[in-house]
């Protein structure tokens, strides 16, 4: 019983991070009022840790192993999403809020 309990919150999480993709996604290309506004309240740096680039699933731009990572087209070439992460508190949930940037209240 436990274990299926288990496997209902990490589908449950699955489901959830990949809403969340798809809310980025659609942020980035109609919302640009939503976008801006965010950005302005945004702080901080991006850690380079590629928490994000594997939500879901792995990015195939994110190269390397555990601590020696790098995304291949992090300066020339991301897509909308990929630089506007994270747009909101959601996005730093599904990284478990262990990300360089935080936002303003």
């Amino acid at each position: 019983m436990v274990a299926l309990e288990n496997q209902d919150r990490y589908t449950t999480g699955i489901i959830t991070k990949l809403k969340n993709k798809v809310r980025r996604l659609v942020i980035c290309n109609l919302k640009e009022d939503y976008l801006k506004k965010q950005e302005a309240k945004r702080r901080g740096e991006c850690l380079q840790c590629g928490k994000c680039c594997r939500l879901v699933y792995r990015c195939p731009f994110l190269k390397g192993t555990g601590e020696n990572i790098w995304c291949q087209i992090y300066h020339n070439g991301r897509p909308k999403q990929c630089i506007a992460f994270p747009i909101d508190e959601k996005d730093l949930a599904d990284v478990n809020f262990e990300c360089g940037y935080y936002f303003e209240k």
